[in-house]
């Protein structure tokens, strides 16, 4: 389990990093400076996504609880991988089991207090959610022009004043 020192140091060594990397006298291009920047930025993300998370973590609670009226204990760790807007991280927080009932679906009073759910965050969700949207609409786009509904209507439909069916046949 990271402590929060460690957690510390690593968004101090990342921030380092790109530091040193935008004072380097090396000669390159903006382009091979910006591509570079942009992961190690990542990676400070993702060192700050941890501290975060640490400091959370380490937060004072009860050993027992109650939620949902049910009473759980907290009892050991859990271990995930955690998907962020900065990539994935390692994730442990405790875990509350139901007393009495070892055997039952566990709590993870952390991940309710932050309001994750699935192993991402709400960030992801929505860009992942913003993105199949996106490619939806991008299907249908491409296809709908190829129906009988898309596209300009003829000169003589009823949204033209024309007609519609036998021309004998009026149009309300």
């Amino acid at each position: 389990m990271m402590r929060i020192e460690q957690a510390r140091q690593g968004v101090e060594n990342s921030f380092k990093e790109a530091l040193q990397w935008a004072e380097s006298d090396e000669k390159r291009s903006f382009w091979i400076f910006e591509g570079r920047l942009w992961s190690l930025l990542l990676a400070v993300g993702r060192a700050l996504v941890v501290l975060f998370l640490v400091r959370r973590v380490f937060l004072p609670r009860a050993a027992t609880y109650i939620h949902n009226e049910c009473k759980y204990e907290i009892e050991g760790m859990r271990t995930t991988m955690l998907g962020t807007l900065f990539g994935k991280v390692s994730f442990s927080r405790p875990v509350g089991r139901l007393v009495g009932w070892r055997r039952k679906t566990v709590d993870l009073p952390v991940d309710r207090e932050l309001g994750l759910h699935g192993g991402f965050s709400l960030g992801v969700v929505l860009e992942m959610g913003r993105l199949c949207a996106q490619m939806a609409f991008k299907w249908a786009r491409d296809s709908f022009p190829s129906g009988s509904r898309m596209g300009p209507e003829p000169e003589n439909a009823a949204a033209h004043g024309g007609w519609i069916g036998r021309p004998s046949t009026s149009v309300p």
